[in-house]
């Protein structure tokens, strides 16, 4: 290579980074107004976590064992919310908990051998 000619990486360096270019496409730019969304991880998925909750709520009284779910629940979605879930999220996600504990606890209930 001659001296005189710059190396490959100082070529591709000077054109990748040309902040003129990329300070006239910032100015141009529309104005962004919504923020990222924020995707749980579907708490129906959560299948260590529901285990717990039903042998917890079996171990109550059935007012007890409602009393606990909505308890529980309500922490879900005090997470969520913190975390910045939309609340239509929340309310999709909170019933998918529901039915999925109340599918389980029905299962356990009638004595059927095969999970979900």
């Amino acid at each position: 290579m001659k001296d005189d000619q710059p190396s490959v990486s100082t070529i591709y360096c000077a054109d990748a980074f040309d902040w003129r270019v990329i300070k006239e496409t910032v100015a141009h730019r529309p104005e962004v107004t919504a923020g990222a969304s924020v995707l749980p991880f579907p708490v129906v998925h959560r299948r260590r976590f529901i285990g717990k909750l039903i042998a917890q709520m079996l171990a109550r009284s059935q007012d007890e064992a409602e009393c606990h779910l909505e308890l529980q629940m309500r922490r879900q979605a005090q997470v969520l919310e913190r975390k910045g879930v939309s609340a239509a999220l929340i309310s999709r996600e909170l019933n998918a908990l529901e039915a999925a504990v109340r599918t389980e606890l029905w299962r356990i209930l009638l004595g059927s051998k095969d999970p979900a």
